[in-house]
Order: C-alpha cells, then structure tokens, then sequence
C-alpha cells in the first residue's frame, strides 16, 4: 500500500487512545526567530486530549531550559511523536497551532500515521511525581561540542530529530510544515567526527523519506537526545546534508545513506525531567544491532 494511503487527515481511534495514555510526547517547531528545534513536553497520562478526531490539545510542562518553552504561537507548524518504547509503538501528528492559552497547544491534524516498530529500544517511561516545584540549574551552551555533550552523544541509542519543509503549512499543503522522527540503534550508533560533525547512518525504514524529504528542501534540523540516567535533554541545531558516496556508506553496514550534520549551537540542560526509564523485556522485539 503507497505511504500516502496511510496518512490520514485525523487520528483514528487506536491513535486516540494511544496518545492518551502517554506521559510524553516529542515536538518539533520553531522558536521565535524561526530556529527549528525538537523539544517535548510531559504530564500525567491524558494531558494530550483529543477534541475531535482532527483537533488535539497538548498540555502538561516543558522544561523551563527548552528551548521551545513559551515558543509556540497560532498558525506556526508543529509536529508530534508519540512514543510507547516498552511496547515498541510510535505514531506521527503534523499540524497547524489553531490556538496557545493557559490551557496548552490546540493543533489541527493535517497528518496522523503510524511508524514501524523498528530499532526502538523497549523501555518503560513513567512520570514522577510532579508536586515538587521544578528545579532549575543552569544551562550548558555552546556551537562546538563539549566534552560532556560529546560524551552524551557517545552513549546514546535513541535520538529524535525535527525537519521542517520551507513552504507554509496549510489544510491544502498538507506535504509541507513539520516532522519529527526517532532514530534509534546500539549506544554509539550516531558517530562524531574529528571536525565535531555528527554522522546519522540512515537505514530502511518506513520508506516515507519524511525527513530526508525535507532536508532535501531545507537542511536545517533540530537534534533531541536524552541521558536516560540523569534525564537530561541535550538540544542540538544542526545542518544536514545526505551523503551517498559508497566509500563513505560502507563503513556502516546495511546503511543505505549516510546524514551528515554540521553542529550550529547546542544546549545540554542540567534540570532533570521529571521521567524514568527502565529497561522492559526484549522477548520478540527486533534486533538493534543497527540503527535505523
């Protein structure tokens, strides 16, 4: 079945409820200076609440450090994952802010679609108890990366990154706006290079090309990954350019493609998120020797 037969203008029931039950979710959008980045936010279970099949209303909080905290307005493009690893379940929501209140972030659904089960790593992801007011500590920024981001970079097996196409996102242009996505595979999976250049092997996947899509168009990305340990988010700016030279691809086995992703500005927060991560079975689940 063609990809675009399985995106849908609303999220179906299955979504509905999926999105429901979740205690995070991952966003993708621009900042006030129109800077792409990827952030989230986190709640207890039924902060994403589903208004109508096609309008969906995030609440819960965000880090005071990310970068997206305060960001959204009305009629800017925003994109959802939802992410239930320890089942090894992710869904996709891209669409326009119809309305920014105390309330949270009303959005109307221009696609709603599921993902493969490919390469997550399966965790279980709860929330803590939010009665404590949030701490804050400062934040480390930087254009080259530290040896502390470096070395978060170094350990992780999931990242998530936002693209964005560079026409306007509308009910007509429903190819356009923003995407977020997960990449995942073996701790390490994401290399650096002497030049501080990240390199994403790009395995197949969904074969939707979302992303690689949109950096064909426009090269600007936001990077999220998370010291699942300390729950520190590191944000990451970057540009991105597909490689497909065979020298290169045959480093990495299986890869198709490689992104290449020259690092602009970073931000590795010091406040933890409020979230655990424990280890769930792997019975059945597919191989992560890889990443994808």
């Amino acid at each position: 079945m063609a990809a675009a037969k399985l995106i849908r203008p609303a999220l179906s029931e299955k979504h509905q409820a999926f999105f429901s039950a979740l205690p995070w979710v991952l966003l993708a959008g621009q900042d006030p200076t129109g800077r792409l980045w990827a952030s989230l936010r986190y709640g207890e279970p039924g902060f994403i609440r589903v208004l109508a099949p096609d309008v969906v209303q995030i609440r819960g909080q965000a880090l005071t450090d990310d970068p997206l905290a305060g960001a959204w307005r009305p009629g800017q493009a925003v994109a959802m994952l939802g992410l239930a690893a320890h089942i090894q379940r992710r869904n996709r929501v891209n669409g326009v802010i119809l309305e920014v209140n105390d309330e949270g972030i009303t959005l109307s659904v221009q696609q709603s679609y599921g993902n493969c089960p490919k390469y997550i790593t399966p965790r279980l992801i709860s929330l803590l108890p939010l009665s404590e007011p949030q701490q804050s500590w400062p934040v480390e920024t930087g254009q080259s990366l530290s040896a502390t981001a470096r070395a978060l970079i170094q350990t992780a097996d999931t990242l998530f990154i936002a693209s964005a196409h560079p026409g306007e996102a509308s009910a007509s242009r429903r190819a356009q706006g923003a995407d977020i996505s997960h990449r995942g595979g073996d701790a390490g999976f994401v290399g650096i290079q002497s030049d501080g250049r990240l390199v994403l092997p790009d395995y197949s996947g969904n074969q939707y090309f979302n992303t690689l899509g949109n950096i064909l168009l426009n090269p600007q990305v936001g990077l999220l990954l998370i010291d699942t340990a300390a729950a520190r988010p590191l944000w990451i700016r970057a540009e991105a350019h597909l490689c497909d030279d065979p020298g290169a691809v045959a480093k990495f086995p299986r890869a198709e493609r490689l992104l290449i992703l020259s690092v602009t500005e970073w931000r590795l927060a010091h406040s933890a998120l409020p979230l655990c991560w424990q280890p769930a079975p792997q019975d059945g689940c597919e191989s992560l020797s890889h990443a994808g």
